[in-house]
């Protein structure tokens, strides 16, 4: 694909760039194309804003997508490679360690140990014929999303008990993870009843 990128006569003229649906994204990491793009960085080097994975969840669910793996910092080998070093540093030094910062962390940790607890309790007797759920679980299992529960199921096929749980446990984990940082809140603050 990055062959096809740089070969595009429009290609020297962009500022940024937004790649999609790789193909099977679900199946295929997208590392060829990092890695290409890190190859030939002198060629990119007026790209001033990359997407990578830029789908629709009818495509391919976020947990689904084959993500890629580049070890360094988006700036590296840039010209401004030394600036936002400078400007991450003093990030970490004054603002990251406010107590701002730490109040929202302690915040956000505490809503996704609360989501986590709900949604984990309900999955454990999902689609287990030994166990009957109770109906604060079938509401939880209820808001998860069918596409989350279809792969779950795709997946525990003709598998042990032991494996489908572990898959159930995944379900509720890949649920919440997939969520934006405003629907997790948005959810929390509903189930808690915080108007």
């Amino acid at each position: 694909m990055v062959e096809e990128i740089l070969a595009d006569p429009e290609f020297a003229g962009l500022k940024e760039l937004v790649i999609g649906d790789w193909g099977s994204a679900w199946d295929e990491e997208c590392q060829p194309i990092i890695d290409g793009i890190v190859e030939h960085a002198d060629l990119f080097s007026h790209i001033e804003r990359l997407f990578i994975g830029d789908m629709d969840y009818e495509s391919c669910e976020v947990s689904w997508i084959m993500q890629g793996d580049y070890r360094y910092d988006l700036f590296c080998r840039t010209y401004a490679e030394k600036l936002m070093d400078l400007l991450g540093d003093l990030a970490f030094r004054e603002v990251f360690t406010s107590d701002a910062i730490y109040k929202m962390e302690v915040a956000e940790g505490a809503m996704l140990d609360f989501l986590l607890d709900l949604f984990m309790n309900a999955v454990v007797g999902y689609d287990d014929g030994t166990r009957e759920m109770d109906s604060l679980s079938r509401r939880m299992v209820a808001l998860i999303s069918s596409n989350y529960k279809r792969a779950y199921r795709c997946q525990a096929e003709g598998k042990g008990e032991a494996e489908r749980l572990y898959l159930r446990l995944l379900l509720a984990t890949d649920y919440i993870c997939g969520m934006t940082d405003s629907y997790a809140k948005r959810l929390y603050q509903e189930l808690k009843a915080i108007l």
